[in-house]
């Protein structure tokens, strides 16, 4: 997770695993962050898809950018700076 977002890798699909995976995490804080990351990547995937790839992803590509700044935010707070093993 760190890796994609510390890159700030807008791209969707990345961001639906780790959405996924930080979503089931057993910390209350981090699992509604990547709930949000999840949804922010979903809405984006049916955008791009929907639109066979032509649609401005701009807002849905900053919506994912502010999902994962969120998302690290919590992580560090709750584990101090990466890596995290």
């Amino acid at each position: 997770m760190a890796y994609v977002v510390e890159r700030n890798n807008v791209f969707f699909a990345l961001n639906l695993s780790v959405g996924r995976d930080t979503s089931a995490a057993t910390d209350s804080e981090v699992s509604a962050g990547g709930r949000e990351l999840l949804e922010a990547a979903q809405e984006a995937g049916e955008l791009d898809v929907g639109s066979h790839g032509k649609a401005d992803m701009t807002q849905a590509e900053a919506r994912i950018a502010v999902a994962q700044q969120k998302l690290m935010t919590t992580c560090r707070e709750l584990l101090g700076d990466p890596p995290w093993s």
